[in-house]
């Protein structure tokens, strides 16, 4: 029995100074202790910890329990901070989930908008460059300044800029236009077209002729 204990103590030390190594190496940051679960939330246990949650965040989608999906995404974060998914999962939750279950509440929905924008940010702080995080960026802005109602205005308010034009320098960035999904290349394309920038659309079309030869986009692409 003692030997058992023993090892894994030991599983549990070695685990930790993996993460602390592994923290420290993708965001310059001391690893953090979850609070209510010292042990599980470092070494050989935070897989299964973290399978669990998203097992619960799961069932949580089917019941439309957004709060508390954020919740446990923010639990996730914590204990794997350099996952891109994650923390592109939790800002569509805010900016999407969240904010239509306060339809009528323009002030709420404000709140969770800047909120999902913020978590992206956060991510990029963890995870510097990510396209996924960057790419995230640019489309959450176009599809709130594009949706009905619009919120370009607080999107001009939160980002302090032309929402377009970050959209844009954001989409740049990611370098979707010479790595993306042939999705994620039109995306880079209307952007372009809505910046202005036709050199860029240019540059797009053109990956795309070479990368995607088969697939040919039409007008309906683009709206």
């Amino acid at each position: 029995m003692k030997i058992i204990v023993s090892l894994l103590v030991l599983l549990i030390g070695l685990g930790f100074c993996v993460d602390e190594a592994r923290k420290e190496y993708v965001s310059n940051e001391p690893s953090r202790w979850l609070p209510g679960f010292p042990i599980a939330s470092t070494g050989p246990l935070k897989g299964v910890l973290v399978s669990a949650w998203w097992m619960k965040i799961h069932r949580l989608r089917h019941q439309f329990k957004f709060d508390e999906i954020g919740v446990m995404t923010k639990r996730i974060a914590l204990l794997q901070p350099n996952i891109p998914e994650v923390w592109e999962y939790l800002s569509w939750n805010m900016s999407f989930n969240l904010l239509a279950d306060n339809r009528g509440n323009r002030q709420a929905q404000e709140r969770w908008l800047k909120e999902g924008l913020l978590c992206l940010e956060k991510g990029l702080n963890y995870i510097p460059d990510n396209s996924l995080l960057l790419y995230s960026q640019a489309y959450t802005v176009h599809m709130k300044r594009t949706s009905t109602p619009s919120f370009e205005e607080e999107l001009r308010s939160i980002l302090q800029e032309d929402p377009i034009k970050y959209a844009f320098r954001k989409v740049a960035e990611s370098q979707v236009h010479l790595k993306g999904t042939y999705v994620q290349l039109l995306f880079y394309i209307k952007i372009s077209l809505d910046a202005g920038e036709l050199k860029m659309a240019q540059e797009g079309v053109e990956q795309l002729r070479i990368r995607f030869p088969d697939r040919m986009p039409v007008l309906e692409d683009f709206e």
